[in-house]
């Protein structure tokens, strides 16, 4: 659907700083900023294009008929802050729209195996991460258990996973790490099948 320049979670202490300037991540949520798309895409969808909240449009399912975007670790465009909070979110997310930073050192995406992106690829390499990731509950979570783990030199920066039942988990969740609680168009930002 797009390349984005943008990671909605794309605070320095949720992004792999030192060793993300070039990773590129498949997500199912329209980021919404610093995107391009094709000119077929576009063909597609100018005729019904909205005036306003157009990036809510694109999320919309019968929109983006699982489409996916590519968008970075770390982001390489930042948000208007003098405009922010103007459009659907009423002004919530000026905070996190304003703990987004540019890295010092420039991306060389053309350097990256753009194959690892393909759909196949990407689902299989995230499988195996799921596989090998260590399975916490979200009370597990809340309770700061997995700092337990953070040290461990047998574990070299390990995976979690934590299954969410339902919105109020997510949101539970997400205050934790600091990460965007909306979801929109049943998806939660920069997830992926889900994940």
């Amino acid at each position: 659907m797009c390349i984005s320049a943008w990671n909605d979670n794309g605070n320095p202490s949720l992004v792999d700083w030192k060793g993300g300037i070039n990773k590129l991540w498949r997500t199912d949520f329209f980021p919404g900023l610093g995107w391009m798309l094709t000119s077929e895409l576009w063909i597609e969808l100018r005729e019904n294009w909205p005036d306003i909240y157009w990036d809510d449009w694109l999320r919309n399912n019968n929109i983006r008929q699982n489409r996916v975007c590519i968008r970075p670790e770390i982001s390489r465009t930042l948000h208007n802050l003098t405009v922010a909070g103007k459009g659907s979110s009423g002004g919530l997310y000026k905070n996190f729209l304003s703990s987004i930073r540019l890295h010092d050192k420039t991306a060389s995406f053309s350097q990256n195996d753009l194959q690892k992106l393909e759909k196949q690829n990407f689902d299989n390499w995230m499988r195996l991460e799921l596989e090998n990731s260590l399975q916490l509950s979200l009370q597990q979570v809340l309770d700061g258990k997995y700092k337990e783990y953070q040290h461990q030199k047998n574990l070299k920066k390990p995976s979690f996973i934590v299954r969410i039942n339902d919105p109020r988990e997510y949101r539970n969740l997400s205050k934790t790490f600091n990460l965007m609680a909306d979801i929109r168009a049943g998806m939660m930002r920069t997830a992926y099948l889900g994940v």
